[in-house]
């Protein structure tokens, strides 16, 4: 919302300023003027960013940041174990065993088979965890690649050469021509 509002305040404020500076003239070479320009980026940034803060101000979105602690946290997987217990004797009748039963009742008995299961899949989400890092590690490094790249192609490779065939006359030169 902050970003769309911004967009058309600084559309509006860009046209209206090369207006009011060059006689109700607009066109490509009074558009490219300094004070148009600078009036457009200043309401842009500033309008979104008020809008943007506002916004999250008065309806902030609950988000849970524990998901992003979470992402270098190494799994606590080994530290996990069941014990396993033990079903008193079905034939003793001692006073003790009736106890012991009776202790019992709300108990959860766990038997070879759970345990076994229970190990499977907590391996099996420790490799998908591991699976998941090292797909994030990759994306990670293709990220600071492409920036790296896009960086030194978007500010020494393209406006170097331009700056340099320029031979003295400025690019503004030419739109003056239109």
């Amino acid at each position: 919302m902050g970003t769309i509002t911004g967009f058309c305040c600084a559309i509006t404020g860009w046209l209206v300023c090369t207006a009011k500076l060059n006689d109700g003239v607009i066109n490509v070479a009074t558009t490219f003027q300094d004070y148009p320009m600078l009036t457009g980026n200043l309401l842009s940034i500033g309008i979104g960013g008020i809008i943007t803060i506002s916004w999250s101000l008065i309806s902030p979105a609950n988000f849970d940041w524990e998901i992003t602690r979470a992402i270098n946290r190494k799994a606590e997987f080994a530290n996990t174990t069941i014990e396993e217990t033990t079903t008193p004797d079905e034939g003793a009748s001692s006073p003790e065993s009736k106890d012991k039963d009776e202790k019992n009742v709300n108990t959860p008995q766990v038997g070879e088979a759970e345990v076994n299961a229970f190990s499977s899949a907590m391996e099996s989400r420790r490799l998908e965890e591991e699976k998941d890092m090292e797909g994030l590690k990759k994306a990670f490094r293709f990220a600071a690649v492409s920036a790296l790249a896009l960086t030194f192609i978007l500010i020494i490779l393209i406006p170097l050469p331009l700056f340099f065939s320029s031979h003295g006359t400025y690019p503004m030169g030419m739109l003056s021509q239109y």
